[in-house]
């Protein structure tokens, strides 16, 4: 579980970095009993969500493992608005 909230958030830095060209990004971690919250927010150039040409793998992943930890996953983003991206992952009950 560790593992897969390291690559979900160092992909999505990777992305804000490479292809936002952000001045500032913001990352929050927390947990809520059993609810691991990760929030990330960007000042960059933002994307548009639905584009049908978006090439790579990299958000497809983060989804792919959001929802193997039986998480939601929000993307708030518009072009010149910046991005924040919001996940909330149920951690098991050990």
């Amino acid at each position: 579980i560790q593992l897969h909230i390291y690559r979900i958030v160092q992909e999505l830095l990777t992305n804000a970095l490479r292809h936002a060209a952000a001045n500032e990004i913001l990352v929050q971690c927390s947990q809520n009993a059993e609810v691991f919250f990760i929030t990330i927010e960007d000042d960059g150039k933002g994307f548009e969500i639905n584009r049908p040409d978006r090439k790579g793998i990299g958000l497809a992943s983060v989804q792919n493992r959001v929802e193997f930890l039986r998480g939601t996953f929000d993307i708030t983003t518009a072009r010149g608005q910046g991005t924040t991206i919001n996940i909330e992952l149920n951690m098991p009950n050990e």
